[in-house]
């Protein structure tokens, strides 16, 4: 008798655990994603993790989307995603509104809960039942008239305890992150391309403490097998990535690093105390060391063989080749956010508060002037200094150190414009549209792009043009003159940026807090139809 009520005990546990399994599964797995708003007709009024005055310096557990004063009451909101209805009452916020929770299963079975608040329902739009499906795009409830005004209150919530079965307070004493909380709109554009047919693989480098950080710090180094070493967002650990994007090992360093690069057929890691390390990339462990005299405070501009390292009180330090001897030391260098070398030693700085400063090898600083806005910068076919600016597109003698206009019908740049130069093409992008000429500095083609945001940079691998910017923007453009492809992620203004195309055919990108890898092939596929 005892053995016949342990059986079906046992059966009773394994039939709900099954049922359990299938209800969690049984909308389905996350295919495609995006905003419960347009976004073409809502603004974000309040970003995630902003401390508010109104709540006690309490900390907003999501984004607040807002239609305009007389436009958001009654507008419709959709699923973020398929997924599972785990909450939905009218009065889950009482006088604040309605609560819909749905549950998502992504493919690498990670599971997410998107919360979407302070809604009520119409005559055309009523809240999905509980445990039933959705797909995305589906209706789900429309903006109520609540305080302090008409808005969707969204959040992403990493799937665990009530996360799912309970509103919530929408405001948090503690860090969102530390709470099981995302940024909605990092996740959603950063889960946008993770989905995409040409994604291979991506590793997050920044710390989930933080909600922005400019990291990587410095450039990542792909080795000859295609794998990486790349410094963490704060530079205090040292990963080496296999080309498929798995950990092969970290260093965890007791002081900041500004730099890693491929030396001598070796890899070396400098630390902000002016500390150099040979890295042994195999067993990821520290070699033969030394230090020079001096503190560095950001990753260094690279000046043939040597590098140019910005340094405490406003200084550029020049390091020799051998990485040992301090070979000059520039004073009042402003902090900067672009730089350029050009083949005789001169370089050029575009400051923070967007002056240009032309100095040549020795350090001298013979031009200056201060710009309207960001600009870029590039080599001229004659050895020259090209500025890309407001104003146009600009050429510096490196002998006169005059300025004269390069291109006089070239389009204006400005806060997302740059340029390229190859041995047979120039390119200028405006943020909004690519134009190349010839050596003769006449107009080739031109192509109309998506707009992009933040700094942009231009590269070129055989027919194709690589556009990426710190706001997350990647976009193709053919030679030949049209846009074929993009993807976004995650960026912000003062982010850095790398990109390489490796041997795997496989284009690594670096922006803000992620590394990413893209097929090539795949990726570029709509630019050869």
């Amino acid at each position: 008798m005892r053995s016949s009520t342990l059986i079906l005990l046992f059966w009773l546990m394994l039939s709900c655990t099954i049922s359990t399994l299938y209800a969690q599964n049984d909308c389905g797995v996350v295919d495609g994603i995006g905003f419960p708003v347009d976004t073409a007709i809502f603004t974000l009024t309040q970003d995630f993790a902003v401390p508010s005055e109104r709540h006690q310096g309490r900390f907003h557990m999501g984004e607040d989307w807002h239609a305009g004063r007389d436009n958001s009451i009654g507008q419709t909101i959709r699923a973020s995603a398929r997924g599972r209805v785990t909450y939905s009452a009218i009065n889950g916020w009482g006088r604040d509104g309605g609560v819909v929770i749905l549950e998502h299963t992504f493919p690498n079975g990670d599971v997410y809960h998107t919360v979407y608040g302070h809604m009520t329902e119409s005559d055309l739009v009523e809240f999905p039942v509980r445990l039933s499906c959705v797909q995305q795009g589906d209706p789900i409830g429309v903006l109520a008239d609540v305080r302090p005004a008409p808005h969707l209150h969204f959040e992403v919530r990493v799937s665990g305890g009530t996360n799912g079965t309970s509103p919530g307070a929408g405001y948090t004493l503690n860090t969102p992150y530390s709470e099981g909380l995302r940024n909605p709109s990092k996740f959603i554009v950063n889960q946008q391309t993770w989905l995409s047919l040409w994604h291979d693989w991506h590793l997050m480098i920044g710390s989930e403490s933080a909600v922005d950080e400019r990291a990587p710090i410095a450039p990542p180094v792909l080795l000859n097998d295609n794998s990486l070493l790349y410094l963490d967002g704060a530079g205090r650990t040292v990963r080496r990535a296999t080309s498929d994007g798995r950990i092969l090992w970290r260093i965890r360093l007791d002081t900041d690093a500004v730099a890693l690069e491929a030396w001598r057929g070796s890899s070396l890691l400098t630390l902000a105390d002016g500390t150099h390390y040979l890295l042994d990339v195999e067993t990821g462990s520290l070699g033969e060391s030394w230090q020079v005299d001096t503190q560095f405070t950001d990753a260094p501009i690279i000046a043939g063989d040597d590098l140019l390292y910005p340094s405490l009180n406003n200084t550029l330090v020049r390091l020799d080749s051998n990485r040992r001897e301090i070979l000059a030391i520039y004073d009042d260098v402003p902090s900067f956010y672009r730089s350029h070398v050009l083949l005789n030693g001169d370089f050029a700085l575009l400051t923070d508060d967007n002056q240009f400063r032309y100095y040549t090898a020795d350090g001298t600083l013979r031009n200056s002037a201060q710009l309207r806005g960001t600009a870029s910068l590039a080599t001229s076919w004659d050895g020259n200094l090209l500025i890309y600016t407001q104003g146009g597109l600009w050429e510096v003698d490196s002998e006169t150190f005059l300025w004269s206009l390069y291109i006089e019908d070239a389009p204006t740049g400005g806060q997302s414009a740059s340029l390229l130069t190859t041995q047979t093409n120039l390119y200028l992008f405006t943020g909004t549209q690519l134009r190349a000429y010839d050596r003769e500095r006449t107009l080739l083609w031109q192509a109309s792009t998506p707009p992009v945001t933040g700094l942009s940079e231009i590269a070129q691998y055989d027919n194709i043009i690589l556009i990426t910017s710190n706001g997350g923007d990647v976009l193709l453009v053919s030679d030949g003159g049209g846009f074929c492809n993009q993807v976004r992620l995650y960026g912000q203004a003062d982010a850095n940026q790398w990109q390489s195309l490796g041997e795997d055919d496989r284009l690594r990108l670096a922006i803000a807090d992620q590394i990413l890898a893209l097929d090539w092939e795949t990726f570029i596929r709509p630019c050869n139809v």
